[in-house]
């Protein structure tokens, strides 16, 4: 909650470019379609070209899918009003808009439910990536607060003891916007509140800023620890293939500099494609090491995830059941 510092906006338009340029096109070509029809008129339209996008990233950063739905909605939007000409009364105008915003929300909609599933296809392969930072802290430091091994334990992980074939639970800590879970999860209470397998929901309350804790258990083993690196091999629960990561840690006059390569599973082309758009991987690097100097978290794995989608849907659904106070 609360207003976006500035730090967080420039932060978000940074990691974000790629995303920004890709969700841009569309709709200034036809901007400029518009352009070469209407002539200077055409400026007006302009910030509808480029605003839409550019708030959708800065405030739910996390989705990319849904910033291209704002794309493909803004494309629409633009083209429609582009017909509009220029001797429309007042009356007419307000007219017109109403029906673009009409217009708008049924094709974000649709777009929203549809472009998921088109834009996270395509064959399964494994890519590596190579992201690097640099810290003010020493090296021991920051491998000490930014990798995983046995017996760490923080706001972030909390690993296990290893067992004797070297293998230690861990568990990521993350937060979700408690509206992920829109409409609220049935309460304990009734007993007819049971799943498939007799077990009964647990009522969700969110913390005081409005999250709740998700967190991703995986199993690790060490395969080699330096002062300069150190390797780890992760496996999840019910995934057939493992992913490894290496950090690599170089002193430097003042600080170290830290590179991290990642080997994932398998993952498709398309959700491969959101990975780069968002910068998955130097973001996650970058949030570990705020944390580690003890600085403000400003990265986007440090924020809830939120969707404009779920913002949208509590404005229609009756908001009897919402935490309120009682809870």
């Amino acid at each position: 909650g609360g207003t976006m510092s500035q730090n967080v906006l420039f932060y978000r338009l940074f990691l974000l470019r790629r995303l920004l340029v890709v969700a841009m096109i569309l709709p200034l070509l036809v901007w400029l379609v518009i352009c070469a029809l209407k002539g200077p008129a055409a400026w007006a339209l302009l910030p509808l070209a480029v605003l839409p996008t550019t708030l959708h990233v800065v405030r739910y950063p996390s989705v990319w899918f849904e910033t291209m739905a704002v794309s493909v909605t803004t494309v629409v939007v633009l083209g429609l009003a582009g017909t509009i000409s220029g001797d429309v009364g007042p009356v007419g105008l307000v007219f017109r808009t109403l029906g673009l915003a009409v217009v708008a929300f049924l094709v974000f909609m649709v777009a929203v439910s549809v472009l998921p599933g088109w834009l996270s296809g395509g064959p399964e392969s494994v890519r590596s990536y190579r992201v690097r930072r640099w810290s003010r802290l020493d090296a021991a430091t920051l491998k000490d607060r930014i990798t995983l091994y046995p017996g760490r334990n923080d706001e972030r992980a909390e690993c296990g003891p290893a067992r004797e074939d070297g293998i230690f639970e861990v568990t990521l800590k993350n937060r979700l916007a408690y509206d992920d879970y829109w409409p609220d999860l049935p309460t304990v209470d009734d007993p007819e509140d049971e799943d498939e397998d007799g077990a009964a929901f647990e009522k969700v309350t969110p913390d005081a800023d409005g999250t709740i804790p998700f967190d991703i258990t995986l199993y690790g083993i060490v395969l080699e620890s330096t002062p300069e690196r150190h390797d780890v091999v992760f496996v999840e629960d019910g995934v057939a293939q493992t992913s490894t990561t290496r950090h690599r840690f170089r002193k430097g006059r003042r600080g170290t500099r830290v590179e991290l390569l990642e080997r994932g599973t398998p993952m498709s082309r398309g959700n491969q494609l959101g990975f780069w758009l968002q910068d998955y991987a130097a973001d996650g690097l970058f949030d570990d090491v705020c944390r580690a100097e003890g600085r403000a978290r400003i990265a986007i794995r440090a924020d809830a995830h939120r969707q404009l989608v779920m913002d949208i849907a509590r404005w229609f659904v009756p908001r009897v059941n919402r935490v309120s106070g009682a809870g």
